[in-house]
């Protein structure tokens, strides 16, 4: 819908959510494979993804997505 040049508030008022949750879609779109596996598998949940994605730290680079969860899954 963004590429119809809707913005984002109409289409929050077009699915009924936030403005928040649709511009956190893309970023979660962005996440590595192997994480959003996880989460499909229920090996982590939304919340962990989410916060995953907002993480400045994490680059577009998808090897580094595994490298900072094996990192955290050692703390």
């Amino acid at each position: 819908m963004d590429e119809e040049g809707r913005s984002i508030a109409d289409i929050a008022a077009r699915f009924a959510t936030t403005e928040t949750v649709v511009e956190s879609r893309p970023a979660l779109a962005r996440l590595s494979p192997a994480l959003l596996g996880l989460c499909r598998n229920k090996q982590m949940n939304y919340e962990q993804l989410a916060a995953f994605s907002r993480c400045g730290l994490v680059s577009v680079n998808f090897s580094s997505h595994v490298t900072c969860l094996s990192f955290l899954c050692e703390l």
